[in-house]
């Protein structure tokens, strides 16, 4: 056949009081003509009321058959079905009326009926926790007239207030059982939590969950190990004389722990479980129903189960376990925190140390397992990789050689050309002092000489020996003057001592300022000749000794490093950037046109090889041992 589709329009939204209204008006009109119309106010549910309404709606719109479906967990469930496999002609009519959210129609190709669907939709407050409830309801109509159809639509359109009324009587219902499930796991927890002894604890929650299921026992245990201990039995404070009972219990206990699972006896037709030792129990208590809930404590740990048994024999039902596994969840890891909290030290630290090694080579915790290699695999790394340790040191170039030039005579400056930095050949006149005074000395020192030799020539002439010896003596007084002068004239030209270069002393800002005797003109130092001043941690000092090698790089020069050699460590400790330091003196083995006196940088020098677990951890053993030192020495 091929499908029709009516553009007929339901409003799944309707006032409640019009549907009421409806469904009064129907009920009136299907109690006349049914004589089990009773039946539909006595359903329990959903389920249960579906066939009653669908055989009542079927013969009052003298249908062939129909259909009621519920949508639920991402499947479409039959829940009422008449007229010999109608369920699956009407099943594509009724996704279509829950798709849209309106009547649906699939007329039949050859005009002798129509398939009509009805959406129904009951929409829950967000406060209930609970997903919105939706079904379909579908007929298959004899006649396909458009009068027939209307009727059939309206008249399902009526009925579905009894299906709406009890899907939110259901829901209603559900809530209603969950708070009071919730608000008795809550008492449950509170009588846990006063007591401060565990197995007081768990008398109490045994003692309570056996009043409020109307059991004849219940029993509380905990895992301990690999074996499961029972902590408290209601009503009774004595419990280890039946040994038999007791197995039974610990039995059934562990088989639900085993399977994660809440067992009971007598097992429903549904039940997935093995239940043989539930069974074995129940039947040593004369036929008693049976309910066992384990719970977890930390986790997925699952640390402990609760057995509840009664006389009666129905079994438990779908409510009552929730209730139990519940409360088991809320107060089952309240009372583990008890147990453990009163077991001895040793023992605690004992079954830390199982758990972690369990965690370890256990199931599961793969991110522990993967940081363990990681440990084992950098503790045989650094158990077995060497490398060269190195001292590592403040380094600043300094010329061998330093020698001052100071002015040779009270004068003033006449004259200065060089500068800290340049570069000056041996010989090379660097600074001049004011020598007209000395010029001027000078030639009259040499008049002087003149008129004295005169005056020599004319007491020889005389043959005046005695004058001519007192002239003498005075002209050899004038010439060691002259010298003096000349002395001095030549010493007031400064030139430099050797090939080197200027360090300190800038004159060119002080031509014709006036100089002492002995005041520092220059510093100089030679060019090609340096040695390297090594300031070392007092920490490390120990580990240097003379002839060791090491490698420096400077920051003026960062990509060109120097060989150079250790010749002596100083014994004197100098303060230093907040630190005390050892001055440590090395020689370049490799000279450089490039470098100057005052560059500063890093010098490592090296030691020996050692393992480089040794090498990082020294700084922090030195400050372990230093301090235990202080408080415990």
């Amino acid at each position: 056949m091929v499908p029709h589709r009516d553009t007929g329009k339901h409003d799944t939204a309707r006032d409640r009081a019009v549907t009421v209204a409806a469904s009064q008006t129907m009920a009136s009109a299907v109690v006349q003509g049914v004589s089990k119309s009773s039946d539909l106010l006595s359903a329990q549910d959903l389920r249960a009321l579906a066939p009653l309404w669908l055989r009542m709606q079927i013969a009052q719109s003298s249908a062939r058959g129909g259909a009621v479906y519920l949508e639920g967990a991402g499947a479409f469930h039959v829940i009422a079905a008449q007229g010999g496999g109608a369920e699956r002609l009407l099943e594509p009519v009724a996704r279509a009326a829950l798709g849209s959210g309106r009547s649906s129609v699939i007329r039949h190709e050859d005009g002798s009926g129509a398939f009509v669907a009805l959406p129904v939709t009951l929409d829950l407050p967000s406060q209930t926790g609970r997903a919105d409830v939706r079904c379909a309801v579908a007929l298959s109509l004899e006649s396909a007239a458009p009068a027939r159809l209307r009727a059939g639509i309206q008249g399902l359109t009526w009925g579905v207030a009894w299906l709406r009324e009890r899907m939110a009587r259901d829901a209603l219902d559900t809530v209603s059982a969950t708070i009071e499930r919730l608000s008795a796991a809550h008492r449950l927890m509170a009588a846990v939590q006063e007591p401060r002894d565990a197995r007081a604890a768990a008398l109490r929650l045994s003692t309570e969950l056996s009043l409020l299921l109307g059991g004849d026992r219940a029993v509380v245990a905990l895992r301990r190990l690999t074996r499961t201990e029972i902590m408290a039995v209601s009503h009774s404070a004595e419990f280890g004389k039946r040994v038999r009972l007791n197995r039974l219990v610990v039995e059934a206990m562990d088989e639900a722990l085993s399977q994660r699972a809440a067992l009971t006896w007598p097992e429903p037709d549904d039940e997935p479980n093995a239940t043989r030792a539930q069974a074995a129990l129940s039947h040593d208590r004369g036929g008693a129903a049976v309910l066992t809930v384990p719970f977890r404590v930390e986790g997925a740990r699952w640390g402990g189960a609760v057995t509840i048994e009664r006389s009666n024999p129905a079994a438990f039902t779908a409510d009552e376990v929730a209730l139990v596994d519940a409360a088991a969840a809320l107060a089952g890891p309240a009372l583990w925190d008890k147990a453990e909290n009163q077991r001895w030290l040793i023992v605690k630290i004992g079954q830390s140390l199982r758990t972690q090694f369990m965690q370890l080579f256990g199931p599961d915790h793969a991110g522990r397992k993967l940081a363990m290699v990681g440990v084992v695999a950098a503790t045989a790394l650094f158990s077995t990789w060497t490398g060269p340790y190195r001292v590592t040191a403040d380094a600043t170039v300094q010329g061998r050689l330093e020698r001052s030039l100071i002015a040779p005579f009270d004068g003033f400056l006449r004259s200065a050309v060089a500068r800290p930095g340049d570069q000056i050949a041996q010989g090379t006149v660097i600074a001049a002092l004011d020598d007209r005074e000395l010029v001027l000395e000078r030639l009259r020192w040499l008049t002087e000489i003149r008129q004295s030799e005169l005056e020599y020539g004319q007491a020889i002439g005389r043959r005046d020996r005695a004058e001519a010896e007192l002239i003498a003596a005075q002209v050899e007084q004038a010439e060691a003057q002259l010298a003096i002068i000349e002395a001095r004239i030549a010493r007031a030209q400064i030139e430099m001592p050797f090939d080197g270069v200027i360090v300190a002393g800038d004159q060119t800002r002080n031509i014709g300022a006036s100089v002492q005797l002995g005041d520092v003109l220059f510093q100089i130092v030679p060019d090609s000749d340096y040695r390297i001043v090594l300031h070392v941690d007092e920490r490390r000092v120990r580990d240097l000794q003379a002839g060791q090698r090491g490698t420096m790089v400077l920051g003026a020069l960062p990509g060109e490093s120097f060989a150079l050699a250790l010749e002596r460590v100083t014994p004197v400790a100098q303060a230093s950037g907040g630190r005390n330091t050892f001055v440590a003196e090395a020689e370049l083995l490799r000279h450089s046109p490039d470098l100057r006196s005052g560059m500063t940088g890093v010098a490592k020098i090296d030691i020996d090889a050692r393992l480089m677990i040794d090498i990082w951890t020294r700084p922090l053993r030195d400050w372990a041992r230093l301090t235990l030192w202080s408080w415990l020495g």
